[in-house]
């Protein structure tokens, strides 16, 4: 009898660490998803690697995502999934881009920081909120130079 109550009480200990949201070792971070422009206004987003300027971004605020909640001490633009590197904000303003009726975040960010490589299509701007909760978006890039 004791064998076999040992037998479940393993197999329900793996079971309920496989099945507690525990993330597995190789799993991706969890994060929020949000939307941004890179350079607003414009299409396709041509950033030229070899400028020594600026490269405007609109992260768009909404009914459930509140701008003002970003920290932007962990914002970073970077090449696509890199959520190590990246450039940090210089500049930043609150605006409503879009026209919503929501604020915006408008965020510039040294070109040549970036690290965008020739080939490059996306970009993506990731950082934390205050809560520290993560959040992260993505739009198309052209790379020039």
């Amino acid at each position: 009898m004791s064998r076999k109550i040992a037998a479940l009480i393993s197999v329900s200990l793996i079971a309920l660490f496989l099945f507690s949201g525990v993330p597995a070792a190789n799993a991706q971070e969890e994060h929020m998803h949000v939307e941004i422009d890179i350079k607003p206004g414009s299409y396709p987003n041509a950033i030229n690697i070899k400028n020594n300027g600026v490269v405007p971004v609109a992260l768009f605020g909404s009914a459930v995502f509140d701008v003002h909640q970003v920290d932007l001490a962990t914002v970073r633009l970077s090449r696509m999934d890199d959520h190590e590197g990246g450039a940090p904000v210089l500049l930043s303003a609150f605006k409503d881009v879009n026209g919503d009726g929501f604020i915006d975040l408008i965020l510039q960010f040294e070109t040549q920081a970036i690290g965008l490589q020739p080939g490059d299509t996306m970009a993506c701007l990731h950082g934390m909120l205050m809560n520290g909760e993560h959040f992260c978006g993505h739009d198309s890039v052209k790379v020039i130079g």
